[in-house]
């Protein structure tokens, strides 16, 4: 049998939380994940004999961080038109429902390359964006990626491309 205490400080591993009050039957414990955050803890070995139970010293503290590895989806219905008669051609898709959104990064090529490139250096909040650096006679292809907040940020697949010929 064990018992699993959680450690605030690796270096002070004496001031520990137990999180199982009764001892564990398996070598299986689940706690809920704070992602980016570290966590320290020291496992027990418990005998018992009838009412009697003794607990050995414990080993570790182990400690571990748990990361974020898992990209947002790809934004959905990316649609780009031309605003009127103006050399400005307006973007918009569908959001991106995860609670770890840092925002979207709009791609574009110019037609001349097929590799397209951020026209965001920093994730924007919105699901619309104007670009208003397109020239007249040109054919500019659209993506956009969806980022979250971690460090390094999880990048999603790119949403499906929208093609805009600007006249």
């Amino acid at each position: 049998r064990f018992r699993v205490y959680l450690v605030p400080e690796q270096a002070r591993p004496d001031e520990r939380k137990l999180l199982t009050a009764e001892p564990l039957a398996t070598a299986t414990f689940a706690l809920p994940v704070e992602l980016g955050k570290q966590q320290c803890f020291t496992i027990t070995a418990v005998a018992a004999a009838g009412k009697t139970t003794v607990e050995g010293p414990g080993l570790g503290p182990t400690c571990v961080t748990a990361e974020d590895r898992f990209p947002p989806p790809a934004p959905q219905g990316l649609r780009g038109a031309q605003q009127g008669n103006s050399t400005v051609v307006l973007l918009d898709w569908r959001a991106v429902d995860v609670s770890d959104l840092a925002g979207y990064i709009v791609l574009r090529s110019d037609g001349t390359s097929d590799t397209l490139q951020p026209l965001t250096r920093e994730p924007i909040a919105e699901t619309t964006y104007e670009d208003k650096t397109v020239q007249a006679g040109l054919t500019y292809t659209y993506a956009v990626v969806a980022v979250d907040r971690t460090t390094p940020r999880n990048q999603s697949p790119q949403s499906n491309l929208a093609v805009v010929q600007v006249r």
